[in-house]
């Protein structure tokens, strides 16, 4: 006798041990009981009775608001290099020496020619303190602002961006550069 055989004789043996077992038989019939019930109930539409009691469902944080690209807001004016020329002036902010549109390549000479140029560098005594970037919102992970962000980490230069076509009210974009400089 093989190896085979032995095993289906097994389970053979096994298989009648289950349909003799009077456990078996009544766990058959408590399963096609509940089935009939189940079926029932779904057939006269009503719910299914809870086992244990409902938890509450835990609050959802709110989902974070979309800036709507065409509200007028957006489209009332234009925030590009022409608007932010006459909110970054350097008697607004006394003390510092303003550069407008200075390319990486003063910093570093071996910095991409279409890196995106810093729109204003703030600088003290000669040493640059921050920089400001304009940049369209899907420009802050391509390769031409990724070169502008190492040579300035390079350099030690913070830097802080605005986009252009969003709101950056005056007030805004002063507040946040004096926040920043040193």
């Amino acid at each position: 006798m093989g190896l085979f055989s032995k095993l289906a004789d097994t389970l053979k043996s096994t298989a009648t041990e289950l349909k003799n077992d009077e456990t078996f038989k009544n766990l058959g019939k408590a399963a096609e009981e509940m089935a009939g019930k189940v079926s029932q109930m779904v057939a006269e539409g009503k719910p299914a009775a809870q086992s244990r009691p409902v938890q509450p469902t835990p609050p959802q944080a709110e989902e974070p608001k979309a800036y709507d690209l065409t509200s007028e807001a957006f489209t009332s004016h234009d925030t590009g290099e022409e608007y932010f020329e006459t909110i970054v002036l350097p008697e607004k902010f006394p003390g510092y020496t303003i550069e407008k549109n200075v390319h990486p390549r003063v910093m570093d000479s071996g910095a991409h020619p279409s890196c995106i140029p810093i729109a204003y560098l703030f600088s003290r005594g000669g040493k640059p303190v921050l920089a400001v970037l304009l940049m369209k919102p899907n420009q802050t992970r391509a390769m031409i602002a990724r070169g502008t962000y190492s040579i300035l980490d390079a350099n030690r230069i913070p830097y802080i961006r605005f986009f252009k076509g969003y709101p950056n009210e005056e007030a805004y974009v002063i507040d946040r550069i004096k926040k920043n400089l040193p």
